[in-house]
């Protein structure tokens, strides 16, 4: 895991290819696996939402466009990259409902309770102290509320393990180096994968900051999940 000058250096000088990589590199499933994550609140008719490493703001767009009552609010610590979600959130309408905003994970600028779901997509992965990370955004959900993580994760069938391990090793880094100029970045990317927790670690995790009903959901075979858990 980076720090954070390292997480800002990296981000900042890929952020132009940052969304397009995104849907190019997870063959355009990026999308569909947000719009699930979005669909595990449903039932809660959320009002207020923060989606935390909100990047150039696609999963706060997802929940704003699918709840229409819901005021969603995007931290991200990389500024060239909510610039670019500034522009796209006004391009669909939705300026008036979220807001993004730098702020640092850690050091939430939030009272204690009062976000009706906390999403964070493809970032705990990259967090120096995820257990800090997750303990912070427990902190400022409400009784009830769910905290929504999706992230990259590793196949279990061996035969797509084997090809999501030369998709990772070969694949990733020569890509998103020509596309981004940058292939250290996607090298690192692929290599925060390998590094990641386990899914049942993860389970572990957010059941120790005292949430409960914590589980996850398997997308396309694994290469994704999302892990939920309810305060």
């Amino acid at each position: 895991m980076a720090n954070k000058e390292k997480l800002i250096e990296l981000f900042s000088g890929i952020h132009k290819k940052y969304d397009l990589l995104n849907h190019v590199l997870s063959l355009y499933l990026d999308k569909r696996w947000r719009t699930s994550l979005v669909e595990q609140a449903m039932p809660l008719h959320v009002s207020r939402v923060l989606d935390v490493c909100t990047g150039t703001g696609d999963l706060a767009i997802e929940f704003a466009s699918r709840n229409p009552r819901a005021m969603v609010v995007g931290i991200d610590i990389v500024e060239q990259m909510l610039s670019l979600g500034l522009d796209k959130i006004k391009k669909v309408g939705l300026d008036g409902r979220i807001v993004l905003q730098k702020s640092d994970l850690f050091h939430l600028p939030f009272k204690d309770g009062v976000f009706d779901a906390v999403s964070i997509g493809f970032g705990l992965r990259n967090l120096h102290d995820m257990r800090s990370g997750v303990r912070e955004m427990a902190r400022v959900l409400k009784h009830g509320g769910l905290l929504l993580i999706l992230e990259l994760t590793r196949p279990q069938n061996p035969l797509l393990q084997k090809m999501h391990n030369f998709y990772l090793n070969n694949v990733v880094p020569k890509a998103g180096g020509m596309i981004s100029g940058s292939e250290y970045s996607y090298a690192y990317l692929s290599s925060s994968i390998f590094r990641f927790l386990k899914k049942d670690e993860v389970i572990e995790l957010l059941k120790s900051e005292m949430l409960n009903d914590v589980h996850y959901k398997s997308l396309s075979g694994g290469i994704a999940s999302i892990f939920i858990g309810k305060k």
